[in-house]
């Protein structure tokens, strides 16, 4: 989405879409991830919700380049701080900045919309993750049986391993439990993925494909003088 903005729309147009294409991997970060991957602050504390706006609003920042007087910056924060779809409004923004380009052809136009709509889609298939756990009577059910299987163990391996049985079924028990642990993790997996990562590649993809851009700019527009000159 970014390269062909850099190709296809004029500066201003393109720096737009750029800054929101990385404004929306972190909406989209803290969006699937209550937190925004800031584990160590506790529902607990009072200042929970002042403090999470906070480091919202520094994240959204720094993909806006630190500009606090950006009108999208301040959009997408009073957004989040309403409880918000904030990665849908971002969405909509990339949509209209598309929409609102000056002279590009409509064939252009409807190839970045086209990679929005993809944008969306991805998105819904995080909320369909997110909101589809496994059933909760499947989970007590394994639980119940892995912790009877585990407790029964012993009894069989005693005829065989007699004073090892204790070490080797703990050894056993540990492993099982362990993929019953492993499970439950699967069911919200964003709590575990590295989010924050995926976040800054994207934030450095995008400024990389920017700089890019502009040294070709800058070196088409050097050559073009240099030939005037000669």
């Amino acid at each position: 989405l970014a390269r062909n903005a850099l190709m296809f729309l004029d500066h201003e147009d393109a720096d737009r879409l750029c800054l929101l294409t990385k404004a929306f991997a972190v909406a989209t970060h803290f969006h699937v991830n209550a937190k925004g991957g800031h584990y160590h602050l506790s529902r607990n504390d009072p200042n929970f919700e002042r403090i999470l706006q906070t480091e919202y609003y520094a994240e959204m920042k720094c993909m806006f380049e630190e500009d606090e007087t950006n009108v999208d910056l301040q959009r997408i924060y009073r957004a989040y701080c309403r409880g918000d779809h904030v990665p849908l409004l971002i969405s909509q923004l990339m949509a209209n900045t598309i929409k609102n380009a000056h002279q590009v052809d409509p064939i252009y136009i409807k190839q970045l919309d086209d990679q929005v709509v993809r944008l969306v889609r991805c998105l819904g298939m995080c909320e369909r993750v997110l909101r589809t756990p496994i059933p909760t009577s499947y989970s007590r059910h394994t639980s119940r049986l892995f912790s009877l299987w585990a407790f029964l163990l012993p009894f069989g391996l005693y005829p065989s391993l007699e004073t090892a049985t204790l070490p080797v079924s703990v050894i056993c028990a540990y492993a099982v439990l362990g993929i019953e642990d492993i499970g439950v993790q699967l069911e919200e997996p964003f709590n575990i993925l590295p989010l924050r990562q995926y976040t800054e590649g994207i934030r450095d993809g995008v400024q990389t494909l920017q700089r890019t851009a502009q040294t070709v700019e800058n070196s088409g527009r050097e050559e073009a003088a240099s030939a005037m000159a000669a």
